[in-house]
């Protein structure tokens, strides 16, 4: 269990630096395994979001995804930006 000073020094981190730090790996994870390595990824998280909802998704559910996937294509679309510079 964290003690109460490590759990103030976790939401003192530099979440920008966090932020940033995912972005580059998910570049480079891009960079090194293509369209395949975001494909597997993709079919991970829907494998894993149909364990945890076998329900089903719901309008708001769908409403929600498509605004992550609006979000997320702003982030590729930088990050198409970035390699192509290189």
């Amino acid at each position: 269990m964290p003690t109460a000073e490590e759990l103030r020094a976790y939401a003192r981190r530099r979440w920008d630096l966090v932020a940033a730090e995912k972005l580059r790996h998910g570049a480079e994870r891009y960079r090194r395994g293509g369209p395949q390595a975001a494909l597997a990824a993709a079919r991970h998280l829907a494998e894993r979001w149909s364990e945890l909802h076998p329900e089903g998704p719901t309008p708001a559910s769908r409403q929600a995804d498509f605004e992550h996937h609006v979000a997320l294509k702003v982030k590729l679309d930088r990050t198409r930006h970035v390699l192509a510079g290189r």
